[in-house]
């Protein structure tokens, strides 16, 4: 949130008469719209700083981005000072911007694109001449263009930043549909663990972020890996382990039980299917899966869950081969072996209420490397919001599977008569 000097707004002021022609815009006139043309929020801010300053005012039509850093705060106290005082000194906007680390790029847009704080853009003249480039020059679009561009350089990098611009600048129509604040948010996250593999949401990654990539490639990886996600979180709370079959041995098959979203995605991989996808399935009801060997090598995939019958004994309820075709003969016959020597295990009643503890716990152990990587970029407040929406909102997911499922039941009163003290 920006907190800017405050103003009453717009006033009379006492300017020295000037001639004005004919048919020409008035001073008080151009003052006015001036202002106006700025975000509501920065118009008193504006208004002060330009004040009897003919120079500074006009910086509303030559560089209106410089006129609003300075009017937001951007920067430090000397390096505005600094900047003021080379534009009242009749200094280039180029002399001026430099000082007050702003990039040149932003003076092709105009007054209305300023709304959030910006942040430290890089001054590279070779990303500054793509952004100068990809930059729309109406207020509208140019405002959704910013806002992004701001966005993905603090969530991610100028890379990134660049990638988004491209990406905005493309659309016939300029709609932030795609780009609504937790998909971006979502996108630039993924983005930024491509180069962190020592994060375990890298390892979720399916296909990492480039910035040869395409747009749609991209949206498309990020509901992977947001599924991918969701499993790792729901398997940290899974309860009834103990009650599942065991692994073992039958007619010469192995079973192996998949434990971790690791397991999951390596399987998913190797067997090309569906396995990485399946926390709703893990979460609303007794579901286990089996990696079926044999000399080593995979063969097929077993979910064991509740009998239709029996709902308190295990049954087998998918056995599929290699991208899902059917499994042999011999591979049932294991299985059936392999499930009919295990000792007698019912299954007990689900809990009405997932591990909201180890789920949270796990949300917090996986967005911590990212969070604090992120923690200088963004300001104070943003960032408390932003770092509670990405561990908060994987939470709600993930309990989500489970609530629908097995909703919390209100206690019946009873009829017991109450015992007189």
């Amino acid at each position: 949130m920006i907190v800017f000097p405050l103003d009453s707004g717009l006033r009379p002021l006492n300017d020295p008469p000037e001639l004005v022609l004919p048919g020409a815009e008035a001073p008080r006139e151009r003052r006015c719209r001036r202002i106006e043309a700025f975000h509501h929020r920065v118009r008193p801010a504006v208004s002060q700083l330009t004040a009897g300053r003919v120079r500074r005012e006009d910086l509303a039509d030559s560089f209106p981005g410089l006129l609003f850093a300075i009017a937001s705060g951007f920067g430090t106290p000397r390096s505005r000072e600094l900047a003021l005082n080379l534009v009242d000194d009749g200094a280039g906007l180029r002399e001026a911007a430099a000082a007050l680390g702003l990039p040149l790029w932003l003076r092709r847009l105009p007054p209305g694109a300023f709304a959030a704080q910006l942040p430290a853009f890089s001054l590279d003249p070779a990303s500054g001449q793509r952004m100068a480039a990809l930059a729309p020059v109406e207020a509208a679009p140019a405002r959704i263009w910013l806002d992004a561009v701001v966005t993905a350089w603090r969530g991610c990098s100028e890379d990134f930043a660049l990638w988004v611009a491209s990406w905005i600048a493309r659309q016939q129509r300029f709609v932030m549909l795609p780009f609504a604040e937790r998909n971006l948010l979502l996108l630039a996250a993924w983005a930024w663990h491509a180069g962190q593999p020592e994060t375990l949401a890298h390892r979720l990654l399916r296909r990492p972020w480039t910035s040869g990539i395409g747009h749609r490639r991209a949206l498309d990886e990020v509901v992977v890996w947001r599924q991918r996600i969701d499993l790792a979180l729901v398997l940290s709370s899974r309860r009834f382990d103990q009650d599942a079959p065991l692994p073992g041995e039958a007619l010469g098959y192995e079973f192996r039980a998949l434990a971790s979203a690791e397991d999951f995605i390596a399987e998913a991989d190797i067997m090309d299917n569906c396995l990485d996808q399946f926390a709703d399935r893990l979460a609303t009801r007794f579901s286990r899966v089996y990696s079926i060997r044999r000399g080593g090598r995979v063969v097929a995939n077993v979910e064991i869950g509740c009998h239709d019958e029996e709902v308190s004994m295990p049954a087998i309820r998918q056995l599929r081969a290699v991208r899902n075709r059917r499994a042999p003969a011999e591979v049932w016959q294991a299985t059936y072996a392999w499930l009919g020597a295990q000792s007698v295990r019912p299954i007990p009643a689900f809990s009405s209420r997932s591990d909201t503890a180890a789920v949270r716990g796990e949300a917090r152990r996986l967005w911590e490397p990212y969070l604090a990587a992120m923690q200088g970029r963004w300001p104070a407040d943003e960032f408390r919001a932003f770092a509670s929406a990405m561990i908060r909102s994987d939470v709600e997911r993930a309990e989500s599977f489970t609530r629908a499922m097995y909703p919390v039941r209100p206690r019946r009163p009873s009829n017991r008569p109450t015992r007189a003290a």
